[in-house]
């Protein structure tokens, strides 16, 4: 009895080609090659698109950019997600003045901006309101510190991305979605 002799070829292009080749004495052991070869391909396939996700290009916002945009509503405070209606929001003046709601209390001040994306907040003032969740409270003024240590303004994907310093230099981001084009 001779051994039955499988050889199967997968060629595919994802950034460049890939080619899985199985040589087997039989059908079942071809079929098992051919499976083991598929799940590392598509394992190989997932972690190159994890990878190109990652990747997402950021430019520099510029002062046109960011007045653009009547109002920017704050989706979340690096990994962390706003709280659900906060209400966190950010806009900015033709005349380098800068406004919103931290999610309790209005707040204003000044900004400057470069075409190369720098940005620097200043002289945030803010009302004096209270509310009842201390999370909310707790969100808000570490919104406005970080506001305060603004240091890049870069678009994301149509989103604007504040990176500020924090405690022990830490980089925090604060990513904002548009919500009222100007």
């Amino acid at each position: 009895m001779n051994p039955q002799k499988a050889h199967i070829t997968l060629s595919t292009s994802y950034s460049g080609s890939i080619r899985v080749s199985v040589i087997a004495t039989s059908i079942s052991q071809a079929a098992n090659r051919l499976l083991l070869a598929l799940t590392a391909l598509f394992i190989f396939a997932g972690l190159s698109a994890m990878t190109h996700a990652e990747e997402v290009k950021e430019t520099p916002a510029t002062q046109a950019d960011l007045t653009a945009v009547k109002e920017w509503r704050l989706s979340h405070i690096g990994e962390q997600a706003v709280a659900e209606g906060a209400g966190v929001t950010l806009a900015f003046g033709d005349k380098d003045e800068a406004s919103g709601s931290g999610g309790v209390n209005r707040f204003g001040g000044k900004y400057e901006s470069k075409a190369d994306g720098q940005i620097t907040l200043k002289n945030i003032f803010s009302t004096r309101k209270a509310a009842l969740d201390q999370n909310l409270m707790n969100q808000e003024s570490q919104f406005l510190r970080l506001l305060e240590n603004a240091k890049r303004a870069m678009l994301s994907e149509g989103n604007l991305v504040l990176e500020c310093d924090d405690k022990d230099d830490k980089k925090i981001r604060l990513v904002f979605v548009a919500i009222q084009k100007a």
